[in-house]
């Protein structure tokens, strides 16, 4: 009989082939699906133990005597329970994935390089995108989610639009496979608690998927974040004791920047950027509805690294850096109504609030004369305003309607608004794929779009224009002093979608 190494190496090997090809939104999956699942595991088990029954037989046969005539008859048996426990192994898994290819043509009006205001464009961006989730159901208490993703411009693979590790997933590189998402959720039995570590769903959540033409794949609103984040959430479900609707209340920590060069003399030590986070979600009243509070803190974040910096009187130098650059606390409001009567009207808002605590320490860097500059959290030595805390607001409201049409697959348009003031953080928002990312525009965004599906179920085309007016502009995201700007973005856009 083939040994139990063999079963496991020949699912391992499967399982890493089908790794390669990379996927979208994760997996929803019903009561019936599931029914069918463990049925048909149930059957699979059955055949496993009847086989093992027959070979034990066999074996006995063979012990007997009758060796010549029945070794054959046991090695069939066994390469037959083989077959079976492997389909059985990889029944256990669900693989789903999407593939979508978009057309950009992006123009700026009055943006500010070294000093001098032009206006450049690029008539022509296409780009590909392919992801596949994982989601395994190991038993009726634990449930594994994992979605990987490969994101590239065509014909290129050395595009350097500054990353971090929470937006990395979704700006095209260099093609490589990215875990975008790995997770376990642990439904602590008979309770309601739940406990999810891992790299957690927070990418293209509420309302992202209106635009996105899917049902909601992530438990943050997208405003808070939109990217992919590392942290062990708890869970309690209240609507038991309160019944409120879908109600939950959820307790997080994570780390989005980890000191791991603490042990390393060589390098300045920084401190490690915590957040904790504390939200409350439930249905508003009505079916199809989602209300969402939230506040996060977060700690010790990083103090502006980037080797140098190109200014219009030269390029200046990094001499030192601080351990961080100052706290910041976030709030976030979201209210959403799918569906409304019935009629196909989505609508929704969320409004996001900053309070930052900055340190009156920034980064030092030198130009070639010697002059000192510091550069700190939405402060600077230039404006003489290191240290000054700040406060910042956004809002982002939209709607959108479904067109019935049994002939053109009930297409649906859709119009998005948002605003970020002076000192609004948009690095957290930039999971959208969106080649400029509209939510971290300090000033105003529109967006018309109109999606077409093709397939109900499997294609869908989306058709869009976004439109935002800079009212003030900051190379170096959230340190120095956002300047005023005249600045214009201008994008058009045409994707397609599949889903398999």
């Amino acid at each position: 009989m083939k040994s139990k190494a063999l079963i496991f190496f020949s699912a391992f090997f499967l399982l890493l082939s089908i790794s390669h090809f990379v996927l979208a939104e994760p997996s929803n999956i019903d009561a019936e699906t599931l029914n069918k699942i463990f049925n048909k595991l149930n059957d699979q088990e059955k055949q496993i133990n009847t086989l093992k029954n027959q070979i034990k037989q066999k074996s006995k046969t063979v012990k007997s005597g009758n060796a010549g005539y029945m070794e054959q008859d046991i090695e069939e048996l066994s390469e037959r329970m083989d077959k079976v426990e492997i389909k059985s192994i990889l029944n256990k898994v669900s693989v789903s994935g999407s593939f979508r290819t978009r057309f950009d043509s992006l123009h700026f009006k009055d943006a500010t390089f070294s000093g001098t205001k032009k206006n450049p464009h690029v008539d022509e961006l296409w780009t590909n995108r392919v992801r596949i989730n994982l989601v395994s159901e190991i038993n009726d208490d634990l449930v594994f989610h994992g979605r990987l993703g490969a994101f590239k411009f065509w014909g290129d693979t050395e595009y350097d639009r500054p990353r971090t590790d929470v937006n990395a997933p979704s700006i095209p590189a260099n093609g490589d496979i990215r875990v975008e998402q790995a997770y376990i959720d642990y439904f602590i039995p008979d309770s309601q608690f739940a406990v999810t570590f891992g790299r957690i769903p927070t990418s293209e959540g509420p309302p992202k998927e209106l635009k996105n033409n899917t049902t909601r794949k992530a438990t943050w609103p997208a405003l808070l974040v939109d990217g992919e984040i590392d942290g062990i959430m708890s869970t309690v479900s209240l609507e038991k004791w309160t019944d409120l609707n879908k109600s939950f209340l959820r307790v997080g920590y994570g780390m989005l920047n980890c000191n791991y060069y603490n042990y390393n003399d060589a390098y300045p030590e920084f401190d490690t950027t915590k957040y904790f986070v504390m939200t409350f979600e439930m249905e508003a009243g009505v079916k199809n509805s989602l209300l969402w509070l939230s506040y996060a803190k977060l700690v010790d974040l990083p103090s502006l690294k980037a080797p140098t910096i190109p200014l219009p009187t030269g390029t200046l130098t990094r001499a030192n850096y601080p351990k961080e650059a100052g706290d910041m606390d976030y709030a976030h409001l979201h209210l959403q109504f799918n569906d409304i009567d019935n009629k196909g009207l989505d609508i929704f808002t969320t409004i996001g609030y900053i309070n930052y605590r900055m340190q009156k320490r920034g980064t030092v860097y030198t130009d070639t004369a010697g002059n000192l500059y510091e550069f700190g959290l939405h402060g600077d030595s230039l404006n003489n305003n290191l240290g000054d805390d700040e406060k910042a607001f956004s809002i982002f409201a939209g709607l959108r309607y479904k067109i019935s049409s049994e002939s053109l697959n009930d297409p649906k348009i859709g119009f998005e608004y948002n605003h970020g003031s002076r000192y609004w953080a948009g690095m957290y928002s930039d999971g959208s794929g969106d080649i400029y990312n509209k939510l971290g525009v300090l000033g105003d965004a529109y967006e018309l779009y109109y999606i077409q599906p093709i397939d109900k179920k499997n294609m869908f085309l989306r058709f869009g224009a976004v439109y935002m007016e800079c009212d003030y502009f900051n190379p170096l995201a959230i340190y120095g002093k956002p300047e005023k700007s005249d600045m214009t973005v201008t994008n058009f856009y045409v994707l397609a979608d599949v889903r398999f």
